[in-house]
């Protein structure tokens, strides 16, 4: 055990500007034509991290992956992350409007489930062929305010 060195005054406290990333922010009705809305979005959210620049956000429009991704939770994706067993994923069924779930891995079979245990109507659902992964969930921003606040949300020029 070693103690944590001080801080020198000149010496940099936050991450280096490489690392910070500005990411759109796309709405779910976008989301069909993914690179059209991310082209397109004039909202934008900083993060930081190794994400791809085709990396984007979107916010939690219903209760479904409740309680652990409330309402106007903040998630940020990257469509070139690789899923693995257990991963957040948005999910493309059968060509239309994606959904977001976990990803469950049972050998070669792999399983859509909400979190929300209220919502019985949605069952664990076996992916096929014509279900396309479109990004993993990089990470997520609790919001508790009742609204998104558009002022922590960076306006493009």
């Amino acid at each position: 055990e070693e103690p944590i060195p001080e801080w020198g005054e000149n010496e940099a406290r936050l991450p280096s500007t490489e690392r910070i990333k500005i990411i759109p922010i796309i709405s779910w009705n976008n989301i069909i034509n993914l690179n059209e809305a991310i082209g397109k979005s004039n909202k934008k959210i900083a993060t930081i991290g190794n994400i791809s620049d085709k990396s984007f956000a979107l916010i939690m429009n219903d209760h479904s992956m409740e309680p652990l991704f409330p309402k106007n939770t903040v998630l940020l994706f990257d469509p070139f992350k690789k899923s693995v067993d257990r991963s957040y994923v948005l999910v493309s069924l059968g060509g239309g409007m994606p959904v977001f779930r976990q990803l469950l891995i049972d050998v070669e079979h792999q399983y859509l489930k909400p979190l929300n245990p209220d919502l019985n109507a949605y069952q664990m659902r076996l992916l096929n062929d014509k279900d396309k992964i479109t990004a993993v969930l990089i990470e997520s921003r609790i919001n508790y305010e009742p609204e998104i606040d558009d002022n922590t949300l960076e306006e493009s020029s």
